[in-house]
């Protein structure tokens, strides 16, 4: 499986191409500071903007990051894991500066993605075939494309 991150930093400059890239996606980290109790209130908005354009299934892991910070907290892991309970998301808190919880945080994602994937092969392998679908049943194949092309 190949990963390719983007960090937007939840900076407002990159909402309007953020769409784009939530639209291919196939999972999702919400980071916030667990120092920055503004930054956690953010995570609401972040999490409806994400399920906006993303497909219903895809995964979407919480992350209080600092965790390293623990005399600076703002944010409980109690609060961090209610809100990621009620959103229905994994939570974790990690530390990206002495690595602490990383690796997990990548690896829950990954797994979850991976289980989405192998979950929708299953339905597509047991779907029935179209030969077997009723004819007032609409088959959506995707738009038609020109023959004609403006690109190289």
């Amino acid at each position: 499986m190949k990963l390719q991150l983007w960090d937007t930093a939840g900076q407002e400059r990159f909402r309007t191409i953020g769409t784009m890239y939530y639209r291919g996606a196939h999972g999702t980290m919400i980071v916030y500071d667990i120092t920055d109790a503004k930054s956690f209130q953010a995570v609401e908005h972040w999490y409806h903007e994400v399920k906006k354009h993303m497909h219903l299934d895809v995964p979407i892991l919480l992350v209080g990051n600092k965790a390293d910070l623990a005399d600076l907290r703002e944010v409980t892991t109690s609060e961090g894991k209610a809100l990621a309970a009620r959103l229905d998301m994994h939570f974790l808190e990690t530390s990206a500066k002495t690595a602490a919880g990383v690796q997990e945080a990548f690896w829950v994602i990954a797994s979850q993605i991976k289980s989405v994937m192998e979950n929708e092969r299953f339905d597509r392998m047991h779907r029935p075939p179209l030969d077997h679908v009723p004819r007032s049943t609409p088959i959506l194949l995707g738009e038609k494309r020109s023959s004609r092309s403006s690109c190289c």
